[in-house]
């Protein structure tokens, strides 16, 4: 079992390994390859086969301009894997007078353990969620807070009219403040961005592509971090939810203008509506209610 303490301090090392960057010759031989398919001709010359060949060619260039696009991109900026967004961490959380706490925080779940457990003699609830490891806020949209993941619970009977329906939600904040340096390292992310689009542009295959498909993104500059133990916030929010009366539904068979019963039947939470059909209905109901 590794405590996710440990692994925030190898944070460097853990971006590192989930990123990589595309070197100039790279680039280069993908240039090439574009240029030498874009101008390659069939070997056969039938209308069908000439048709089926050109299909395919434009798809192939489509994956190798996008490829392209992000490799420039990467050129400055190290692509990071989205294998890094999967990695998880696991959270106890005790709740005590309808108060919520994590106790827990391990890159691994405990062995043989529920998600949920009850202590019914001391009123304690335990819950176990998998949550991501890393988290993603926007930086210059937003309020900096991130939120990890979130349970709900249900209290109430069946045949009551409406229900508590409580939802438990885990949350961090950024940590620290945004400054000059990170201000221009977004101004500059932002000129790397337009600067490739633009060089594609000036390129036949990819410019004619990136035209055609009319598709761009717009950027957006935010922030990736793993939150300590100490800075997570867990949020309770309940709510009495009314349940919503509305009569079963009916099959009918519409013909020159008149109605006929065909059958009914029962959604969950719903009234039956076998009255109303009694009292308007001409004919023996038997077999036609549900």
């Amino acid at each position: 079992m590794v405590s996710t303490s440990v692994i925030i301090q190898e944070f460097p090392q853990t971006l590192k390994q989930y990123s990589t960057k595309v070197e100039e010759k790279q680039l280069d031989g993908m240039v090439s390859g574009i240029d030498r398919l874009r101008k390659q001709n069939p070997a056969v010359y039938d209308e069908k086969s000439v048709a089926m060949y050109l299909q395919e060619r434009s798809k192939t260039l489509k994956g190798m301009v996008e490829e392209y696009f992000i490799a420039s991109i990467a050129n400055k900026f190290p692509l990071i894997s989205d294998e890094l967004f999967q990695l998880k961490r696991h959270l106890t959380l005790k709740a005590e007078d309808k108060t919520w706490k994590v106790v827990r925080d391990d890159t691994e779940r405990e062995e043989d353990a529920e998600n949920i457990e009850r202590d019914e003699k001391r009123k304690i609830v335990t819950r176990r969620i998998e949550v991501p490891l890393f988290v993603y806020t926007p930086l210059f949209n937003g309020n900096h807070t991130a939120k990890l993941g979130s349970f709900t619970k249900q209290t109430g009977s069946s045949w009551s009219s409406s229900y508590k329906r409580t939802t438990v939600t885990v949350e961090a904040k950024l940590p620290g403040s945004i400054g000059p340096n990170l201000k221009n390292a977004y101004r500059s992310a932002l000129s790397h961005y337009f600067s490739v689009l633009s060089e594609m542009f000036t390129s036949p295959a990819a410019g004619d592509i990136m035209y055609a498909e009319g598709n761009f993104a717009q950027p957006e500059v935010g922030a990736t971090w793993i939150p300590t133990l100490e800075s997570l916030s867990v949020n309770v929010d309940t709510k009495l939810i009314h349940k919503k009366k509305v009569l079963d539904p009916a099959m009918i068979l519409k013909v020159k203008g008149k109605n006929y019963l065909v059958q009914t039947w029962r959604v969950d939470d719903e009234e039956p509506l076998e009255h109303y059909l009694r009292e308007y209905s001409i004919g023996d109901l038997k077999g036609k209610l549900k």
